[in-house]
């Protein structure tokens, strides 16, 4: 009686939640101490262009350590290797 009781408040929970969303988040890398963008660009294989676009940076020389940068898909086909 228990577990029945157990899938029906199972059975429950999920009808009523409705459709759950998957949001897909965007790879990204916090600065470390040091780190400049070049570096960071090479390490995750993304362009420096990119990078610098992709964070809307106007000063690719301008980051700092604990700033968290999005590491952008190139070509579309998926995501970077986050770092």
């Amino acid at each position: 009686m228990r577990t029945r009781l157990f899938f029906v408040a199972l059975a429950t929970a999920v009808v009523t939640a409705g459709p759950v969303a998957f949001a897909w988040a965007a790879p990204t890398h916090t600065v470390k101490p040091g780190e400049t963008l070049s570096e960071i660009a090479r390490k995750v294989q993304i362009p420096l262009a990119e990078l610098a676009r992709a964070n809307q940076l106007t000063d690719p020389d301008h980051i700092v350590a604990g700033q968290t940068l999005v590491l952008p898909a190139i070509g579309g086909s998926g995501g970077a290797a986050a770092g």
